[in-house]
């Protein structure tokens, strides 16, 4: 029953949401995206992203804060190669103005919420 409660904790917090709602962004994007850009930019952006939730997950699980920091940490570098798929996406127009705009907020909202759980987490170790 415990570890019921402690998924839909998960599955209710804000960095979740947030990262629920840019893969769902993205996979609508790469769904209208030429073949050859699909089958190799759309899969690896979805691949980054879906990782991005597990590693988000296992942060959420660690109890040991130091070994949370480095997952965190982890995560962090992982949105950093989404940030490259998004570059690309812009190089070589492969989404509209508005939508790279909506990728982008998403995305930047989740790094804001990551550098605060990173903080906290940070401060609670010292």
């Amino acid at each position: 029953m415990n570890t019921v409660k402690s998924e839909n904790k998960v599955f209710s917090l804000p960095l979740y949401k947030t990262l629920q709602k840019l893969i769902v962004d993205n996979t609508n994007i790469v769904s209208n995206m030429k073949r050859e850009y699909k089958d190799f930019l759309g899969i690896d952006s979805n691949q980054s992203l879906l990782s991005c939730l597990k590693i988000f997950k296992n942060a959420f699980y660690e109890q040991d804060l130091n070994k949370r920091l480095t997952i965190l940490f982890e995560l962090k570098n992982k949105l950093l190669d989404y940030e490259i798929v998004l570059r690309l996406f812009n190089d070589c127009k492969l989404c509209s103005i508005k939508q790279q705009a909506l990728l982008m907020e998403t995305y930047a909202n989740i790094c804001l919420q990551l550098n605060g759980w990173i903080d906290k987490t940070s401060q609670k170790i010292k």
